[in-house]
């Protein structure tokens, strides 16, 4: 990238820029598009590949309760009743290949004058399986607001259901992995907040329908 008379690594300026978000959005596009297909082939081993959500367990589940001092929420019990209904409906929506960790950071484009803009994510350390709107989350977390509006244009649609679903699972995935960590993140906050003001329990309510 660095010597590249065609791609460079991307700075962290460029998530605000609406050119770079069409130029993910075509990017996912593709990787979801061909994950798919390639998941269709049953003859291909791909048990290496995880979702998400296979890390919550009631193992999992308790000891988050713990850590973050959830135990006696009432919240909290009823993640853990609804937790097997959510996983069982996600496994019915769509199936692809999910980057899983986007940040400018992975990102590299190609140079000024080269063309339109266009992108290619690497590092694919956290490459799994799950659906595209999960996916997608996880970029438009990242990018600034134009950019991000940029990114849906380009992408188009998801399947609405899987943004039901990816609600409450995505705020316990968040809360699982951050109670993991030596010290409470500064991105979990907001998920640990949904516990208590109860917007997790109207996501979960929202699931259910």
């Amino acid at each position: 990238l660095s010597s590249s008379v065609r791609w460079r690594s991307a700075s962290e300026s460029d998530v605000a820029k609406a050119e770079v978000g069409a130029a993910v959005g075509r990017w996912y596009k593709a990787l979801h598009q061909r994950g798919s297909e390639l998941l269709q082939q049953r003859h291909r081993k791909m048990s290496f590949l995880k979702r998400e959500t296979a890390a919550l367990d009631e193992q999992s589940i308790v000891a988050a309760a713990k850590a973050l001092g959830l135990a006696d929420n009432p919240v909290w019990k009823v993640v853990f009743d609804s937790l097997d209904a959510l996983k069982l409906a996600e496994s019915r929506l769509s199936l692809t290949l999910c980057y899983n960790d986007f940040h400018w950071t992975n990102l590299a484009l190609t140079r000024p004058g080269i063309s339109r803009t266009e992108a290619v994510v690497y590092d694919y350390h956290l490459l799994g399986i799950g659906m595209r709107y999960s996916d997608c989350r996880n970029v438009t977390w990242s990018l600034k607001p134009e950019a991000a509006a940029a990114f849906w244009d380009e992408y188009d649609y998801v399947d609405p259901r899987e943004q039901v679903i990816d609600r409450p699972l995505s705020t316990i995935h968040a809360l699982v992995v951050a109670s993991r960590l030596p010290r409470f993140p500064y991105w979990a906050k907001e998920s640990r907040d949904a516990v208590i003001n109860g917007n997790l329990l109207r996501e979960l309510e929202e699931a259910r329908l």
